[in-house]
């Protein structure tokens, strides 16, 4: 009986002691994935909406190329029947770890507390669980290589399709133009060597910021891998760690937990040698043609892109660009659900029915598989995106995001046909987007904060100085007149004509100097402590999409603001400058947002009227305030 308590207990003590471990870890892996997610998504919508404005590639597109599909992992399942769709999917980079994360969380709390292993069905049911948790994070380790791979793929066709595309233009305005100068219709001289050599040079300034907006996406793509191989050998490492713990707790169960194996990096297919000089094929890129039906832009706009991949090319010509597109059922998954985990980011797992905020960041923030089918008249980069996209019509007032570069109206031979048109452009290794997370147009969340008066535990030193003299006055005259009373001492007050003085500032010391300091008492659980009056700084969660904002508990609809004005504010002696935002709602509480300007001759400019500094206003991002006022304003 003794031997099988004693064992018991070691059990038990191995599980708490590496139940502690592993949980300190995963606390400092969701603070590390909370610090570099927003930062990561952030870019990745800057950089897909900083493309030139006469692209029709979307953002969206873009952002979906970066996808995973949700991993199937329901590995006992039955073979005929598909496993269930999962809402959950990851995107490639940080958010993708913190799934991960979550499904070890899951694990770890699921194996460690109340573990039984005289229990065969809770033994059982462990074993199951950790085969579920290691065919996921293999799952998750080929789907991101996959997305990293069809990603890179992906953008360098259309990078190549649209410098082909500009170099076709070009060559068709300067036919076009020597066809002029041979019919008479144009002098012979300067004037023609100066519009070709115009062309020559538009096109050339085109294909250098097309490259060069193009560079940050593919940097993203490596980085978005890198991080996610580094995340989920981690999160591998973490796991061996746990089965080393159940090992030994139970020598017994070691045989059922398979140790994990960090999948080899598929074989890839040597790139085909470049062709000779004689040999050069001046069709341009090969691209499959296949367009997911979620990016339409409008029913008159698929039409012309169902015959056409690139506006002015007949259907026809077609044929010559198709091509298979390429794919590898060795990093390829089944679409289907999985386990969910708990995920390590206050990030819900699903865009509720009421319309969110999204900035983020963090960070959390997918394409919704209909963004811009319902704009027709919208222009081709003009995109609803809550943080990715940036309205092409002015702000009121308020200039925080980058403007427009100016279209050009001067008709010239360089801008009589129109520009590329690629919304078309072939999605193959792009996978069917889903609504959720971080990347969603549903909603843009981030932090705002604002300095408000309130309270804040007052300091070791300052309690000291001022409790510690008049105590020690008050201590001394108590414990002498005890003295007294007993016949072992004088009297203190008839010793020393100052000591009715003493206590008497002492005791006014006590009363006046707590209460001008402003000091409060507050219990912490079972300990009192002295609270003193000071600007505290307060954090919140704000959420917005295009039909409501919403900070905390409180929500203020767009189309119900009976109060919504942009004002002006100025601190001369921080030479800081800025925009405040008051917006009221029926059953919501009056609410200021501020915000930071960084250009002062537009804010000398701005017709809104000047008001104090908002010292009690939400301070929030030049850029989600800018969204913001837009849509209240």
């Amino acid at each position: 009986m003794a031997s099988n308590f004693s064992d018991d207990a070691r059990r038990a003590d191995i599980l708490r002691r590496a139940h502690e471990g592993l949980e300190e870890d995963l606390d400092d892996m969701r603070s590390e994935l909370m610090d570099i997610l927003p930062d990561y998504e952030q870019r990745l919508r800057q950089n897909s909406d900083a493309l030139p404005t006469w692209l029709e590639i979307t953002p969206a597109q873009v952002r979906a190329l970066f996808h995973l599909r949700p991993v199937a992992i329901e590995t006992h399942a039955d073979p005929d029947t598909p496993p269930a769709a999962s809402a959950e999917h990851g995107i490639l980079g940080p958010r993708t770890v913190a799934l991960a994360a979550g499904r070890i969380e899951t694990f770890i709390d699921e194996g460690f507390v109340d573990a039984d292993f005289d229990d065969d069905t809770r033994t059982q049911r462990l074993v199951e669980l950790y085969t579920e948790t290691t065919f996921y994070l293999n799952a998750l380790i080929r789907e991101a290589r996959r997305v990293s791979e069809d990603a890179r793929a992906t953008l360098d066709a259309w990078l190549d399709a649209v410098l082909f595309d500009l170099e076709s233009q070009r060559k068709s305005d300067v036919e076009a133009l020597e066809e002029l100068v041979g019919n008479g219709d144009i002098g012979r001289g300067g004037s023609a060597r100066q519009e070709i050599a115009d062309l020559w040079e538009d096109q050339r300034r085109r294909a250098a910021y097309l490259q060069a907006s193009w560079q940050p996406l593919t940097a993203l793509v490596h980085e978005g891998l890198t991080t996610t191989e580094s995340g989920l050998r981690e999160l591998a490492d973490l796991l061996m760690r746990a089965r080393a713990g159940l090992v030994g707790a139970n020598a017994a169960i070691e045989p059922q937990l398979a140790p994990f194996e960090w999948p080899d990096a598929p074989h890839r297919a040597q790139p085909a040698q470049p062709k000779g000089p004689a040999e050069v094929d001046d069709a341009g890129p090969t691209l499959d043609l296949s367009r997911p039906s979620e990016y339409g832009r409008g029913a008159d706009v698929d039409a012309l892109l169902e015959d056409t991949l690139i506006p002015g090319r007949a259907a026809d010509d077609v044929d010559e660009f198709a091509v298979e597109p390429a794919h590898d059922d060795f990093n390829t998954l089944p679409p289907g659900g999985f386990v969910p985990g708990i995920i390590p980011l206050d990030e819900p797992t699903s865009d509720p029915v009421t319309a969110p905020f999204e900035s983020v960041s963090v960070s959390n923030y997918s394409e919704p598989a209909d963004e811009s089918a319902t704009d027709d008249a919208a222009a081709p980069r003009t995109s609803t995106q809550r943080m990715y996209t940036r309205q092409e019509t002015p702000s009121v007032g308020h200039v925080a995001a980058p403007e427009p570069a100016p279209r050009q109206t001067d008709p010239s031979p360089a801008f009589t046909d129109e520009m590329p048109s690629l919304a078309a452009m072939p999605t193959a290794p792009v996978t069917t987007p889903i609504a959720t997370g971080l990347l969603s147009d549903e909603a843009t969340y981030t932090q705002c904060f604002r300095i408000r008066p309130g309270f804040e535990r007052a300091g070791l030193l300052e309690v000291i100085a001022i409790l510690l003299p008049p105590a020690a006055v008050l201590a001394t005259m108590a414990v002498m007149s005890v003295l007294h009373l007993a016949g072992a001492g004088a009297n203190p007050f008839e010793q020393w004509s100052w000591a009715f003085s003493a206590v008497s500032a002492s005791l006014a010391w006590l009363l006046l100097l707590p209460a001008l300091r402003r000091w409060r008492t507050k219990w912490l659980g079972t300990k009192l402590v002295i609270m003193r009056h000071a600007d505290v700084r307060e954090e919140a969660s704000l959420r917005f999409d295009k039909q409501a904002l919403s900070l905390n508990d409180d929500t203020w609809r767009w189309d119900r603001l009976t109060v919504a004005e942009l004002r002006r504010w100025d601190s001369p002696l921080d030479e800081v400058c800025g925009w405040t935002l008051s917006l009221a709602a029926p059953q919501a509480p009056p609410l200021r947002l501020a915000s930071p300007e960084s250009n002062r001759k537009k804010w000398q400019n701005s017709p809104y009227q000047l008001v104090e500094i908002p010292y009690d206003a939400w301070q929030v991002s030049p850029f989600d305030f800018d969204t913001i006022a837009r849509r209240a304003l």
